[in-house]
């Protein structure tokens, strides 16, 4: 994947799922501190989270992108992050490999050109 295509994913693909997840987190109607508003965890409590709690943890420079675009979902992994027992399994994990090979190396080179290219699409200050 070039710098240019992970770009047009970024700003199209990636920003069109974030909104999604947001939208669901924040049009359901429990009160709850789970992903969807929920008393329980539910199997999309884990779902999301390693979908998108392991992606902020492997690729941080998403992690702004991510916070912008989903900012209800992003304070649930925030929080969901901070609870004990997960704190402690990511405190295990390394941040990498995220997803290993070829494709790994194409997405870190593509975020390490944006950040000194196009800091906007990553939703990165400019300072």
């Amino acid at each position: 994947m070039t710098t240019e295509e992970f770009k047009d994913f970024v700003t199209t693909r990636f920003t069109k799922w974030l909104m999604i997840f947001e939208l669901t987190r924040t049009n359901s109607s429990g009160d709850g501190t789970y992903f969807m508003k929920t008393a329980e965890a539910t199997l999309a409590d884990v779902c999301v989270f390693a979908l998108f709690g392991t992606m902020r943890h492997c690729l941080p420079d998403l992690k702004p992108l991510i916070s912008t675009k989903a900012p209800s979902m992003s304070a649930w992994l925030d929080d969901t992050t901070g609870k004990e027992a997960m704190s402690a399994h990511l405190a295990k994990h390394a941040s990498t490999p995220y997803c290993g090979g070829l494709i790994e190396k194409s997405i870190r080179a593509a975020i390490d050109d944006l950040k000194q290219n196009d800091k906007s699409v990553l939703c990165l200050g400019t300072g």
